[in-house]
């Protein structure tokens, strides 16, 4: 049995056992229950999703923002009941991290698959705009990169750490992107990115040199090399053009 396997059942025995005795005991049979987060030692996150007429009859008694925090069990399980709705709406606003959350969530019941099915058609959206995410993305990314050099200049110490820390956070996005990925937010974006795209494994070198660098003129030099790899494996993606790459500053809104 897979680690995965053995937090899921274990997340399903505690629900069997503690759930009926909660607020959620009569609703139960009609919810989705999906862990979307497992960090080992640390917590348990638990999302029950309701249809809206059977939430709004939960909220009425419970309250919109529902949770159960239980800091007895080990690691500690936060549990937050929600309605379909809501879940559509996270899903679409934030498409590219909601879909690597959800879709790596680890469902414990899903009547008639509705959960499976709205992360199915989401995907298939989120795929369709690929391409467009990346152009976004690596505007920015060549945008704060342009920052960097009068930054260095200026020696803007504090600058330059959060624009540094946001040119490696775009590059290991569009890693993932270029591969037709959804990626996860800053927690695990780097682990994910090395360890689940091949452009990731050397962009985080890169990466981690970049961070690392004290000397101003090699923190230029490395910048170049990472852009110089980005371009490269957006090139090979064929989600950019040429001119789109490296005449960038033409297509700034």
């Amino acid at each position: 049995m897979s680690r995965l396997e053995a937090i899921r059942k274990k997340v399903s025995t505690y629900v069997t056992k503690t759930f009926p005795k909660s607020p959620l005991g009569l609703f139960l049979p009609h919810c989705s229950i999906v862990v979307t987060e497992v960090d080992s030692g640390i917590v348990w996150d638990i999302l029950v999703l309701m249809a809206d007429s059977l939430f709004s009859q939960f909220s009425q008694e419970h309250g919109e923002s529902f949770v159960l925090d239980d800091h007895a069990h080990t690691p500690p399980i936060f549990t937050k009941v929600r309605s379909y709705s809501w879940f559509m709406k996270d899903l679409t606003s934030r498409r590219a991290i909601a879909l690597w959350i959800y879709g790596n969530g680890l469902i414990i019941e899903d009547p008639e698959s509705i959960f499976e099915s709205a992360i199915r058609k989401e995907r298939e959206v989120f795929e369709s705009t690929i391409p467009d995410i990346i152009k976004i993305k690596y505007l920015e990314l060549r945008t704060e990169r342009h920052n960097l050099r009068s930054i260095v200049e200026t020696k803007r110490a504090m600058a330059l750490h959060i624009v540094r820390a946001n040119i490696v956070k775009l590059a290991l996005e569009l890693c993932l992107l270029a591969e037709k990925k959804p990626y996860p937010y800053k927690k695990w974006l780097p682990d994910v990115a090395r360890d689940q795209s091949i452009a990731g494994q050397k962009v985080y070198a890169l990466a981690q040199s970049f961070l690392n660098e004290e000397d101003y003129g090699q923190i230029i030099a490395i910048s170049e090399d990472l852009i110089a790899e980005v371009i490269n494996f957006l090139t090979k993606s064929e989600m950019c053009t040429k001119n789109y790459l490296e005449r960038w500053w033409l297509h700034l809104g």
